[in-house]
């Protein structure tokens, strides 16, 4: 039982390579971590198994210019599967007194930031790059983070990360920026 475990010293990469080939997740291992390709995607947060320094809010502002069009993937392994893999599309300008990075890690506030209308939700990168099946519900307000309690078709409690209130399932989790050079 062990065996499926203990890898040995110095193996520990190709442990990683065989669990990831053999349960087809569709995740490459990465210079951040095993879930982006960093390629197609710079690491903005992790949190729990998938901790990863935060870029500065100011260093996200950069890299994201007016933010319309941008895509944000947050894979999530703690979550339940509808919520393991979400995709924000922002549809107009982050304004410059937005704390995006705080709304995506603790504060999931309407202002700004509406559903339909600032931005949509999708399953897929797919589906987020042709504008097609987005998220039809989505309960925004404060305190918590991203994505509030959204969901598909209806109201999803917990999935919601936080970096200050840890009463959720999405312990475990990460936010990707898809680099410009990327085809959705």
């Amino acid at each position: 039982q062990y065996r499926l475990f203990l890898v040995g010293e110095g193996k520990c990469d190709k442990a990683v390579g065989n669990l990831l080939a053999k349960h087809s997740t569709g995740y490459v291992q990465g210079e951040a971590w095993w879930f982006a390709d960093p390629v197609s995607w710079t690491p903005i947060i992790g949190q729990g198994t998938q901790e990863w320094p935060s870029i500065s809010s100011d260093g996200l502002s950069e890299l994201m210019g007016n933010g319309v069009g941008e895509i944000i993937w947050r894979v999530c392994t703690s979550c339940k599967a509808s919520h393991k893999n979400i995709y924000y599309k922002r549809l107009t300008p982050i304004p410059s007194d937005m704390n995006f990075l705080e709304m995506l890690k603790s504060d999931w506030t309407p202002k700004n930031n509406e559903s339909g209308e600032d931005f949509n939700l999708y399953s897929t990168l797919t589906d987020a790059g042709k504008d097609t099946n987005e998220w039809k519900f989505c309960d925004i307000h404060g305190k918590i983070g991203f994505p509030g309690e959204c969901g598909e078709t209806g109201k999803v409690t917990q999935m919601w990360n936080s970096y200050e209130n840890l009463e959720t399932y999405a312990f475990n989790h990460a936010f990707y920026l898809l680099n410009e050079s990327t085809e959705a």
